[in-house]
């Protein structure tokens, strides 16, 4: 993959790695054959592994996130049919409709398809946590077709497995403890509402119990975290690199350079 290549992720998700792929996977390591993905997210690195034949273990404790990725991996020809009917362009009234009534929706395919619509027409991926965009220029015929199209078998021409679960990271770490896992949670920093429903999964992250369950790993693992001086002390023991790439900006009309490490204890 070249450098600023994006991954085929489905959704636009806030801090995800879509332009980070060709940065970060050199420092993993060569023989990897299973992992697991205690952050999921929007899963760009973690379908580019799939594509290369590893076996994912994806887990979020984002409920609505990962109901969308069950229905992609299990019942896609429903979610697309579904996701067919909604308009483009979306009207704003209904966006923020949908966005406040979300949670009353009881059909787990109705909730995977909305979260799709909020997650493509909402400013910068943000689905729950922000405005509509204003140019929705990321809801349009083809991301619905590249949702019909989604498979690791056709799309990326692998037979690389992903399962996605929903639980707290440290269960899917203590499940998976002698696997590689690649991790990344959400920044240290002071205010954040980026994640979850205007921004649960983030302002209530426990770092300190993180390093806990990190330390307790007994195979191979990497995190992606801000350069936050805090993380530099918390994590001296272990291997911090200072992968570089440019994600775009496309608001601002051009490039912004990464300021994120990378912790390995290998």
């Amino acid at each position: 993959m070249q450098e600023g290549q994006r991954s085929k992720s489905l959704l636009r998700y806030p801090g995800g790695k879509s332009y980070a792929i060709s940065a970060l996977m050199p420092y993993f390591p060569t023989d990897i054959t299973e992992m697991v993905s205690p952050f999921f997210g929007g899963g760009s690195l973690e379908w580019e592994c799939a594509s290369r034949g590893i076996t994912v273990h994806g887990y979020d404790i984002f409920e609505p996130l990962v109901n969308f990725w069950q229905h992609v991996l299990n019942h896609k020809e429903k979610l697309h049919a579904r996701i067919l009917e909604f308009p483009i362009p979306l009207p704003k009234e209904e966006f923020y409709r949908i966005q406040k009534e979300y949670d009353n929706l009881e059909n787990r395919l109705e909730k995977a398809a909305h979260f799709y619509l909020l997650n493509r027409t909402s400013f910068s991926g943000t689905t729950f946590s922000g405005g509509m965009s204003p140019s929705q220029k990321n809801w349009n015929p083809r991301c619905i077709e590249k949702l019909k199209k989604f498979s690791l078998g056709g799309l990326f021409g692998s037979s690389g497995e992903v399962t996605v679960g929903c639980e707290d990271f440290s269960v899917s770490m203590e499940k998976h403890k002698d696997i590689f896992a690649y991790m990344d949670p959400p920044y240290l920093l002071d205010n954040s509402t980026l994640y979850g429903d205007r921004g649960s999964t983030h302002k209530d992250f426990d770092h300190m119990q993180f390093y806990n369950s990190v330390k307790g790993m007994n195979g191979k693992w990497a995190v992606s975290y801000n350069d936050h001086p805090e993380l530099l002390e918390l994590y001296k023991d272990y291997n911090i690199h200072t992968p570089t790439w440019r994600y775009s900006m496309k608001s601002k009309g051009g490039c912004k350079e990464s300021y994120e490490i990378l912790i390995t204890n290998y």
